[in-house]
């Protein structure tokens, strides 16, 4: 019997790729064993291991690749709550929240463009607001660089 359901992010909307997660989270779950697996003092890089970046010092090699582990295992959480929250009953403020981050990720510089477009979507049934909300979350969730790999971002901190 096939499993219905992803394990890590409780989904039925993706179909399940391998060992009972969707194909989100499988590719996620797969370069996080890589990446815990790999020894950076053996020669060899993790396939999807960008070619462009330097050669670095080993410890630089062990903090980036920390960093990139807790990137990873974040984005599986992420997952895992977008889910959750899809099941959940949505309100007006739910919404607008949803319409604040997108219009960021557009690049708005005004940070109070959405602020009290609650009250428009008031009025709106609860099949009416979830409709709403997830044709927002599928914009969401095809925004290409959502889930990339800040490999440098370790360096800022």
């Amino acid at each position: 019997m096939r499993p219905d359901k992803c394990t890590n992010c409780r989904t039925a909307r993706f179909r399940i790729k391998a060992r009972r997660l969707c194909k989100r989270c499988y590719s996620l779950t797969r370069k996080l064993e890589q990446l815990e697996n790999w020894n950076p003092r053996v020669h060899g890089t993790p396939k999807w291991y960008p070619t462009s970046l330097p050669l670095m010092p080993l410890d630089h090699i062990v903090r980036m690749r920390a960093d990139v582990i807790k990137q990873l295992r974040a984005g599986l959480k992420k997952l895992a709550y977008m889910e959750a929250r899809s099941r959940e009953p949505v309100n007006s403020m739910m919404i607008e929240r949803k319409f604040d981050w997108l219009a960021r990720k557009a690049g708005v510089r005004n940070r109070e463009i959405m602020h009290g477009t609650a009250i428009c979507f008031d009025s709106f049934t609860p099949k009416q607001r979830r409709t709403l909300f997830n044709l927002l979350d599928a914009i969401e969730e095809n925004i290409p660089q959502q889930n990339c790999i800040h490999w440098s971002r370790y360096l800022t901190k």
